[in-house]
């Protein structure tokens, strides 16, 4: 396999507002005979679609991946066996601008990148072992009908143009600076086709409503067009007044409003025309079309295709509460949307990988889908933005945005918390050793970063607290980033320990070890935390450790009397959120946990689903009524996002009582550890552990409670009894299928 490093392109302009860059498509005809396998190796930067011989092959959506070229330069490879025959054949590569142009006008500075060029590529072709071809100056390119495209934006194509261009001498481009690599993760593919569910004419245009809000793409299909004929849409996820708006999903001033989540069409004039973008994708549930005729808005003119990275489920969480049961779809629904390679904050404004929002959500993301190699692929470009003194940014990947502000403890814990829980949930020990020396380094940037008084603050808190404006804390930064920070110590020290990395590790216990005696000398007095203190320190302070054992009980009636003195609702951010719910469960409260997620007021998790939310979003606010616009006439943000999807964990780790490898030395060891609810009559829960499948049902039965419990084969399993309730007999669990029935005490 060879990794070139030859790179060629259609020329060298930056794709601007005013000034697009329309995709380029090249060709290559080349002979072959008397071969038995053919192999292609590419990197086609931003984007690139690959064919050979008409078929279009590449291995899925938006290839080869989303990254930083300067940091890793990323390869896909083909067998292209099937698709080749005796004699001549034509290779040809259309190529997109992804990242690596982009037309600006957003927060991230992805316009003003260091890597940033016009679309190129290149590949290796071989045939039985041996390099025929490179990319070199006897590919020719023409402009293809895509006349712009961007990540953010959207695409605009003529049809008019297709198969019009004239061939052109390709141009040698500079090859990134990146290390190359072969993508090793799951592809993004159109997983399901989606038929509106009505379609609206309005005065100025068509609304078609596909009754789900998600991302991806449409599917244009157009009869009896008009040459010229030009079609835009739309896409957005809330209606403002029975129309559609995208106020939400812009991002900042400097974008252009008329550019972003919109795709153009211009028919060349036929009997049938269809279309669907290639280098773009969009979160919505809703598209506003305008220059489609009436007689053409039909239920089968467009269709929703649903894409993502094509990640298999793991886990399944069902239970005898309809709305709960929402919420573990909305969960998914979300974790899905958002995941472009790697878990994204949402499918549309930004697109980002914020390393924060995947540190709050990945256990959750393990529990629900198979997503090992597109994490641990994520990883790799993690570590490829760490800095030399171990700063993190707080998007992955970047254009150099988001070291300075954007990251700190609570988003760069990504870098513990991935291969942590990957470890945790099934993955080998290598994908600790990758790590270890990354962690090692942040561990001592963080040694650096403490203040005189031994705590941090620095980068983001408690963010989308409700009833507040995201950035302004209720929870001091210093106790969030303090505590967290002592948390990911403690996890690199677990770490260390497996790999037997034994410096290392005394080195993150003894910053744990500071980190914690300094938070209890401004914070623990007599036992007990600051009588202001917040749900998401308390929480935070139980969950981490912080306190002596016992503290605990005094402080755990602390955080009940804060959540009474908060009018019995939670009010944390998403840093507190994570915790609470688990800390109140830990403690006896698992049915306060339950009513605070799920009562019918604001602020809960119910009050957007009773709303018909389909997704989780990004704060918390109270809504007009029959809308999603805000009370107090502030934007509406995000409709899509999954920082606050640990909840599903919560469903499946204390309501289920599904906990695998709790102590972080034994993958194959299980134990049940049900919370019955008096809310709910049944709940069953399942994970496709690396063994088999681990199953736990509880159904209610007239005096007590039946329970069944799978475990697989090569693995051992615990049974802890539930509060009030009692066993006539020692619970002993065998691999396979156990039956267990408990009577209140």
């Amino acid at each position: 396999m060879i990794f070139s490093d030859r790179f060629i392109s259609a020329g060298s302009k930056f794709c601007t507002y005013d000034e697009h860059v329309g995709a380029p498509e090249f060709r290559r005809t080349f002979v072959l005979n008397d071969f038995r396998r053919a192999e292609l190796t590419i990197c086609g930067l931003g984007f690139y679609e690959l064919g050979v011989n008409g078929v279009c092959i590449t291995k899925g959506r938006l290839a080869p991946y989303i990254s930083n070229p300067d940091e890793l330069l990323c390869y896909d490879r083909y067998d292209v066996t099937p698709y080749l025959k005796e004699g001549q054949n034509e290779l040809t590569v259309l190529l997109g601008n992804g990242m690596l142009n982009a037309i600006g006008g957003s927060t991230w500075d992805f316009d003003k990148a260091a890597f940033r060029s016009a679309p190129k590529f290149a590949l290796a072709f071989e045939a039985d072992g041996k390099c025929l071809f490179e990319a070199d100056e006897r590919f020719q390119w023409r402009l293809s009908p895509i006349l712009f495209d961007d990540l953010r934006a959207g695409e605009w194509y003529d049809a008019r143009l297709e198969d019009e261009g004239l061939w052109q001498r390709v141009v040698v481009a500079v090859a990134p600076q990146g290390k190359p690599r072969l993508v090793q993760c799951e592809s993004i593919r159109v997983v399901r086709k989606i038929a509106p569910v009505s379609i609206i004419r309005q005065k100025d245009g068509i609304l078609f409503d596909f009754g789900i809000n998600t991302a991806g793409v449409c599917r244009l299909c157009l009869k009896k067009t008009g040459w010229g004929q030009t079609v835009s849409l739309l896409h957005g996820e809330m209606l403002v007044d029975g129309r559609l708006s995208v106020d939400n999903i812009l991002c900042d001033e400097r974008c252009r409003k008329e550019y972003f989540h919109r795709d153009i069409y211009i028919c060349k004039g036929a009997e049938e025309e269809e279309y669907q973008p290639r280098f773009t994708y969009h979160g919505f549930r809703y598209v506003f079309v305008q220059g489609m005729l009436d007689f053409q808005a039909t239920p089968d003119s467009l269709t929703l295709l649903e894409m993502h990275s094509d990640l298999r489920r793991a886990g399944r969480f069902a239970c005898s509460d309809t709305a709960l049961n929402t919420l573990q779809k909305n969960v998914c629904r979300s974790t899905l949307s958002d995941f472009y390679y790697f878990p994204t904050d949402c499918p549309h404004r930004e697109k980002n990988g914020w390393t924060g929002d995947a540190a709050l959500s990945v256990e959750q993301i393990l529990l629900n889908f198979h997503a090992e190699n597109s994490l641990r692929e994520w990883l790799f470009h993690i570590r490829g933005a760490q800095k030399e003194d171990g700063r993190l940014p707080g998007i992955v990947p970047t254009a150099g945005w988001g070291y300075e502000w954007g990251s700190g403890p609570a988003w760069d814990a990504a870098l513990i918390y991935l291969p942590f829980y990957l470890y945790r949930y099934g993955a080998d020990r290598e994908v600790l050793s990758e790590n270890a020396c990354a962690i090692a380094k942040y561990m001592s940037f963080l040694r650096e970063k403490r203040g005189e008084d031994g705590l941090l603050a620095f980068g983001l808190g408690d963010w989308c607290q409700p009833k507040r404006l995201s950035h302004l804390y209720e929870t001091p930064l210093e106790v969030t980033d303090t505590l967290i920070a002592f948390n990911a110590c403690t996890m690199a020290e677990r770490i260390f320990s497996v790999l037997k990395q034994e410096k290392n590790r005394l080195a993150a216990a003894e910053l744990a070890r500071s980190l914690r005696l300094a938070y209890r000398k401004k914070y623990v007095t007599d036992g007990r935390l600051p009588a202001n203190a917040t749900q998401t320190q308390i929480s935070l302070a139980l969950a981490y450790g912080a306190l002596e054992r016992e503290e605990r009980p005094c402080v755990v009636a602390q955080l009940i009397g804060r959540i009474e003195q908060d009018g019995g609702c939670f009010a944390t951010g998403v840093l507190g959120a994570r915790e609470l719910f688990r800390v109140l469960s830990e403690n006896g409260y698992a049915d306060l946990a339950y009513r605070l997620a799920m009562q019918d007021k604001f602020p809960s998790y119910y009050y957007h689903i009773k709303r018909g939310a389909m997704t989780l979003f990004e704060d918390f606010h109270e809504f007009e009524e029959g809308t999603f616009v805000r009370k107090d006439g502030r934007k509406t943000n995000s409709l899509n996002h999954h920082f606050w999807g640990d909840i599903s964990a919560w469903m499946y780790i204390y309501i289920a009582g599904i906990e695998i490898n709790p102590d972080f030395t034994q993958q194959d060891k299980i134990v049940f550890r049900p919370h019955i609810l008096q809310a709910l009559s049944y709940v069953e829960g399942e994970f496709k552990h690396r063994r088999g499948k681990v199953r736990l049902f509880w159904r209610k039965e007239e005096d007590g409670v039946r329970i069944e419990a799978d475990i697989p084969l090569g693995t051992t399993a615990d049974f802890v009894l539930p509060q009030g309730y009692r066993s006539a007999e020692d619970i002993r669990l065998r691999q396979g299928k156990n039956c267990i029935y408990l009577k209140l005490k």
